[in-house]
């Protein structure tokens, strides 16, 4: 297994274990943003979204060594002739 492969299988398995306490936090964020722009915090609801976004990009980035396998792997096979 190459070294690309390997980052990206503990990068899948990160996603993937983090998935539901990310979801769950999210949510929380969301309704927590809701209640405070509906009481007229709107400073602190635009940072729990900031927070939001801010988790979305660190996934993305843990997501990049997944990405760069798969157009990777997709360049091999498309090299290997079809017989």
């Amino acid at each position: 297994m190459s070294d690309k492969e390997q980052r990206a299988r503990k990068a899948q398995h990160e996603l993937d274990i983090t998935a539901e306490a990310v979801e769950k936090l999210k949510g929380f964020w969301i309704t927590e943003a809701v209640k405070a722009a509906s009481e007229g915090r709107q400073s602190d609801a635009h940072n729990l979204l900031l927070k939001i976004n801010a988790l979305e990009t660190i996934r993305m980035m843990v997501r990049t060594p997944i990405d760069d396998w798969t157009v990777e792997k997709a360049l091999a096979e498309a090299k290997t002739p079809t017989t």
